[in-house]
């Protein structure tokens, strides 16, 4: 149950801060990635961007976001599961102290992106998938491309 040993009701929200921060991160940089990407594509005057290029410039703005984000996915889920363990709850009880602590003992490949690779598998479909039903869902309600 949550009791005092493990934070009280205040640890249920462990680790909110970083998991804001990357979605509003992820989110502002692959939208960033994928409008620059279609903007920068040459196109003849009354061409639309094809299927394929629309599912490729998603899948690198997804991939670009998550590679961005990803540290801050490493250390919510640290200070989620850290209070687990009693000796681990003041190490891991604020950003600061968790980023600090990860890259002091694990450094940045081994630490913060520990587990990035994994990731490069589902994040891009993902996104390319989302990012081509967001283009084709505003063109049929709004009638222009999305940049």
């Amino acid at each position: 149950g949550i009791n005092a040993e493990y934070g009280g009701i205040s640890s249920l929200y462990r680790g909110v801060t970083p998991t804001l921060l990357g979605v509003s991160i992820y989110g502002g940089f692959s939208f960033y990635v994928f409008g620059t990407l279609k903007q920068q594509h040459p196109l003849s005057p009354g061409d639309q961007l094809t299927l394929s290029y629309r599912v490729l410039y998603g899948a690198v703005a997804g991939l670009c976001g998550q590679s961005i984000s990803y540290p801050l996915d490493v250390v919510r889920r640290r200070m989620q599961t850290g209070g687990l363990h009693g000796d681990h709850l003041e190490r891991y009880s604020t950003l600061r102290k968790t980023i600090t602590h990860i890259y002091t003992n694990e450094g940045i490949k081994k630490g913060l992106y520990k587990g990035l690779s994994l990731n490069f598998i589902k994040g891009p479909v993902a996104a390319s998938i989302s990012y081509t039903v967001f283009d084709y869902v505003n063109h049929l309600f709004v009638g222009k491309e999305s940049v």
